[in-house]
């Protein structure tokens, strides 16, 4: 009887510790890159560009990963699609679009903010991220690219215990990753000209 009790207990202790912890599951980083705000855009802008830089360790560990855009790759709207080669759309791992683009100045043709999102069909899990672009006043050639993920982790509070526990330092690896590649590739003339 005191074990069922005391193991009653323990797990209404960890569903209410569950329950406790933020139903979004927040990343920021933040990377100087020495280049253009409008050489860095490009490659946030468009779509095809992604597979340059972003690194999502589950697709990048096997070799039949496909990705299919849009008509219109670049700018508001665009969207890709994650899946597996020689599989039906409808077993698509992912998608991801751009939702907005805001240009805080009007006189500049860079934009500012680029907001995406992105659904894992896998997971069911629904993603909504924010690059924000600063240039550096005294030098035009030097911005700061600010990053924001906000992931929704359900009501589950096993999801939640997930999610902040495991799923945290994962994404914050690959969101490291993926931006020092971005970096790379905007420092670097001879990445850029592919």
């Amino acid at each position: 009887m005191r074990t069922t009790i005391l193991l009653f207990i323990i797990s209404a202790a960890i569903v209410y510790g569950g329950l406790l912890l933020p139903q979004t599951l927040l990343i920021e980083e933040k990377i100087k890159i020495n280049s253009s705000s409008s050489h860095i855009s490009e490659y946030l802008y468009d779509l095809p560009k992604w597979e340059k830089w972003l690194y999502w360790q589950e697709w990048q560990e096997t070799s039949d990963t496909e990705y299919i855009y849009s008509q219109f790759p670049k700018g508001v709207g665009a969207f890709m699609k994650f899946k597996e080669k020689g599989q039906k759309m409808k077993n698509e791992k992912a998608e991801l679009y751009i939702q907005s683009i805001l240009n805080e100045n009007s006189s500049n043709s860079d934009f500012q903010k680029l907001k995406y999102i992105a659904n894992f069909k896998t997971y069911q899990a629904h993603i909504e991220g924010e690059f924000e672009l600063q240039s550096i006043p005294e030098n035009t050639e030097e911005s700061t690219l600010n990053f924001t993920l906000e992931i929704d982790l359900g009501e589950n509070p096993f999801v939640r215990y997930l999610g902040y526990f495991y799923y945290k330092a994962k994404i914050e690896k690959e969101t490291n990753s993926s931006l020092k590649q971005l970096k790379k590739l905007c420092e670097n003339p001879v990445f850029c000209k592919k």
